[in-house]
């Protein structure tokens, strides 16, 4: 009988050090993702991005969503880059004027910078809408909702 009992309290106590555990995972996560802003400029959201997949997360519910988190931010920041790239390269060839003939050589470059920025646009649409999916589970699961 005093077997099964301790049986019994070990496993309550091993459940209960998995739930702590993804609970400060959750709320490291969480912390550290709430930094990111759009608004901030690419090489600061790379730092963070940087740092928060480095985090020594091992949950898999915690390291899901900090994957898609990282996926979608980095995407948006590809995107951008892309763009301000194919900005850039036109605005070098026709110094912001319109009736300059752009070299197809150029055209066909800067038109795969611009598809390159779109796709990566769609990738985080779906990434990010992931990321705040999970980041909600996450909250609610804290909160003893989920």
């Amino acid at each position: 009988m005093f077997t099964k009992v301790l049986t019994v309290c070990l496993a309550l106590a091993a459940l209960s050090g998995c739930s702590d555990r993804k609970e400060n995972e959750a709320r490291l996560f969480l912390g550290r993702a709430e930094l990111i802003s759009i608004d901030a400029p690419i090489a600061e959201r790379r730092q963070l991005l940087e740092r928060i997949e480095a985090l020594p997360l091992t949950d898999e519910a915690v390291v899901a969503v900090r994957d898609k988190c990282v996926g979608g931010h980095g995407a948006l920041i590809e995107a951008e880059e892309s763009q301000n790239e194919a900005t850039i390269a036109l605005g070098a060839i026709t110094g912001g004027r319109d009736d300059v003939q752009v070299p197809a050589a150029e055209a066909a470059r800067i038109e795969a910078l611009i598809t390159r920025s779109s796709e990566a646009i769609i990738r985080s649409r779906a990434l990010l809408e992931e990321c705040e999916d999970g980041k909600q589970r996450l909250r609610r699961s804290i909160d003893g909702r989920g």
